[in-house]
């Protein structure tokens, strides 16, 4: 398996030392074994998060244990609907095909992104309004969705339309 990149753009060391020559001579050794260290770097986690099925229909979120649908439903639904989509799904040889919840629809919002805020690599999106099954404090009669192409969260009524990203869990997050 391949070792990642990783991007180093500033680092800052401070040395209490009681003078400046005192200084000198403890950082400079300091400097040149951070700089000789650096390729020796390596992340604690050497797996991709994402891993695209080999169908292209899932995508599997090893750090939340969580498998995606990698495209959204074809269409705008209401949340009955949606509800009905993901009941129904079968994709990837499972059938346990849900509407995430607000927390989970947000782990795979990239506000690193825009337009949509998601990585494109791994999922198809419409780059718009995406269910979650989280309704509001304040009304059962509505439920907040992901806005894909900015990120923001929203609420709105559950006769509104949206498209739907089904999810199910494989296994325990980080695993």
């Amino acid at each position: 398996m391949s070792q990642p990149n990783i991007r180093i753009d500033r680092v800052t060391i401070h040395v209490h030392a009681p003078a400046q020559e005192t200084c000198g001579l403890l950082v400079a050794p300091l400097i040149s074994k951070i700089s000789a260290g650096i390729d020796a770097v390596t992340a604690s986690d050497e797996s991709p998060r994402f891993e695209l099925s080999a169908d292209g229909a899932t995508v599997t979120d090893h750090k939340t244990g969580l498998q995606w649908a990698a495209e959204e439903s074809p269409k705008q639904l209401d949340f009955e609907a949606a509800e009905q989509h993901c009941a129904s799904l079968r994709l990837g040889g499972f059938d346990d095909w849900r509407l995430p919840d607000l927390e989970e629809l947000e782990s795979i919002r990239d506000l690193s992104r825009h337009n949509p805020c998601i990585d494109t690599a791994f999922f198809k999106s419409n780059a718009n309004w995406v269910w979650s099954r989280t309704p509001t404090a304040w009304s059962s009669g509505c439920a907040w969705f992901v806005l894909f192409n900015s990120g923001h969260v929203h609420d709105c009524s559950r006769h509104d339309r949206a498209f739907v990203r089904a999810v199910r869990r494989v296994s325990p997050a980080g695993q």
